[in-house]
C-alpha cells in the first residue's frame, strides 16, 4: 500500500503481469485508478517522486471533497460500479474511458535524475549538489 506520514493507507498498487502496475484509490470518494503503467513496475523507494507525487494528489483530492459537484459524484461512484462488478476486463477498460480524459504518454522515456537528464541543472549552493531535473530547470 501506498501510505501517508501517519502510516495511513491511501492507496493500493496492483503489478501487472509481466509488467506494470494500477494505482487504485482506498477512498470511494475519489475517481479509483490514480495511475498505471504498462512498462514497468512501480517503484516504492524513498526518492521516487511519482510516489511523492501520487501521495500529495490523493490527499489534496480528499481534502477538496467537499467542493465535488453532484455531477463529478456521480461520475466517479459510475467508475467504482464498473470495476467492482463482474463484468469482463475488456468492457472496464472500454467503458472506463468514457468517464475519464486520457492523454498521453507523451513520452515513452523512462525519466530519473542522473546524467544525461541533469547534464544542465545548475547546482543547488544549500545541498552542494545538482538541482534535480524538471521542467522549471530544464
Amino acid at each position: 500500500p501506498i501510505t501517508n506520514n501517519y502510516n495511513q493507507i491511501l492507496a493500493y498498487v496492483a503489478n501487472i503481469s509481466p509488467t506494470g502496475y494500477i494505482v487504485i484509490s482506498n477512498n470511494f470518494n475519489i475517481n479509483p485508478i490514480i495511475a498505471f503503467s504498462n512498462n514497468c513496475k512501480f517503484d516504492f523507494t524513498n526518492n521516487n517522486k511519482l510516489l511523492d507525487f501520487i501521495k500529495y494528489d490523493i490527499q489534496t483530492r480528499k481534502r477538496e471533497l467537499k467542493s465535488l459537484t453532484k455531477s463529478d459524484i456521480i461520475k466517479i461512484n459510475n467508475q467504482w460500479n464498473m470495476l467492482t462488478t463482474k463484468e469482463s476486463v475488456e468492457n472496464i477498460s472500454q467503458n472506463y474511458l468514457k468517464y475519464e480524459e486520457s492523454y498521453g504518454p507523451f513520452l515513452s522515456t523512462n525519466w530519473h535524475q542522473r546524467f544525461p537528464y541533469n547534464k544542465y541543472c545548475p547546482i543547488d549552493i544549500e545541498q552542494d549538489k545538482q538541482s534535480v531535473v524538471g521542467c522549471v530547470s530544464t
